[in-house]
């Protein structure tokens, strides 16, 4: 009799001991979140770099760009670039500019050079949708012909208001190539069609055409291409 009045109130006293864990983890939930937010936050500040951006006008601006890093790697957030550019305008005051309002910026980080151009103004052969369009784009291959890439969402991807990116969730993400000439043509890179759409896009060089019909460029030597035109087709 003993015995069994011990084991029910060791049991007991375990109920009790497991109730107070779970009142103190809802009570300190928030506290616990807010201190995991605000550390990350802290600890994924944006760091700064001298560079520069062309308005609409062509005007250049040499400035501070803040450069946002991801968490809790700390390296550069190369998606954040492509949706805005942020800089310390006169009073430090920080200014937010979307791609519709400038042409392109430029900065250098850990001795890599990133030129971010607007596909907002890009004379594009097929139309880009409206999140595409307001997008920065990175430079990858400079030239005649220039190749740049951006992030490209499938599934539930982030979208564009028409003044915030907004939403987004669990999605696949791909690198989207851009060919864009000096007269500002572009020419959104895809699979479907791909032989037909290169030349269309650059008719006046034999050279790179021969290629083309030969079936020598896929859709990961475009920048195979872009050299060939570069080097033969100036």
């Amino acid at each position: 009799m003993h015995s069994n009045t011990n084991t029910t109130f060791a049991k007991r006293m375990i109920d009790v001991a497991i109730l107070r864990c779970q009142v103190y983890i809802k009570t300190n939930y928030f506290f616990l979140l807010f201190c995991l937010i605000t550390f990350g936050e802290i600890y994924a500040q944006d760091e700064k770099a001298e560079g520069y951006f062309i308005n609409l006008k062509g005007d250049t601006t040499n400035c501070m760009i803040l450069i946002p890093l991801t968490w809790p790697s700390a390296e550069l957030d190369i998606e954040s670039l492509e949706k805005s550019f942020k800089y310390d305008s006169p009073g430090n005051m920080r200014t937010e500019l979307m791609p519709k309002q400038i042409k392109e910026y430029s900065f250098k980080y850990k001795e890599v050079t990133y030129l971010m151009r607007s596909a907002f103004y890009c004379f594009l052969s097929d139309k880009l949708s409206n999140k595409d369009r307001n997008l920065f784009m990175r430079l990858r291959v400079d030239g005649k012909i220039k190749l740049y890439t951006y992030t490209n969402y499938t599934g539930a991807a982030p979208s564009y208001n028409g003044t915030n990116w907004v939403g987004g969730g669990v999605s696949n993400k791909s690198s989207q190539q851009i060919l864009l000439k000096d007269n500002g043509d572009c020419l959104k890179v895809k699979k479907h069609g791909l032989k037909s759409r290169l030349k269309d896009f650059i008719p006046e060089c034999s050279k790179v055409l021969d290629k083309i019909n030969k079936d020598e460029y896929d859709l990961d030597d475009i920048s195979f291409l872009v050299d060939d035109y570069n080097y033969w087709c100036k």
